[in-house]
């Protein structure tokens, strides 16, 4: 799978790859600081989903999914839910929620939340 670092709300992506950045366009660049900072963001507030998140991007970045049963083998816990899939980070206690073309083989991150963070915002 090619991971995808960034979306925005219309769907556009910058692309990150593992020691590298491709930009195609100046706002790209912008797309990536953000997810990034982000992330960053997530980590400092939530430093105990760290080894579980670089095990979710190792097991992505390697993968060869085409469909969500695929994504299962992996991630047996991984939900659909409309056009997204949530994964369980760190046991449950987080959820990383994405958007995984199968067709192309990429994967948008769409949000990093905590548990009760997720329940509140899509279970209101």
């Amino acid at each position: 799978m090619t991971f995808l670092a960034a979306a925005t709300d219309t769907g556009t992506a910058a692309c990150y790859l593992p020691g590298r950045v491709v930009v195609n366009q100046p706002q790209r660049l912008l797309l990536i600081r953000r997810i990034v900072y982000l992330i960053n963001d997530f980590l400092t507030r939530h430093d105990d989903a760290e080894p579980s998140l670089i095990n979710w991007y190792r097991i992505t970045k390697s993968a060869t999914w085409k469909s969500l049963v695929d994504t299962r083998n992996g991630f047996p816990h991984a939900d659909p839910v409309g056009r997204r899939t949530i994964f369980n980070i760190s046991g449950n206690k987080y959820r990383l929620i994405a958007s995984v073309n199968y067709r192309t083989e990429r994967v948008f991150i769409l949000k990093i939340l905590t548990h009760a963070e997720y329940d509140k915002e899509f279970k209101s």
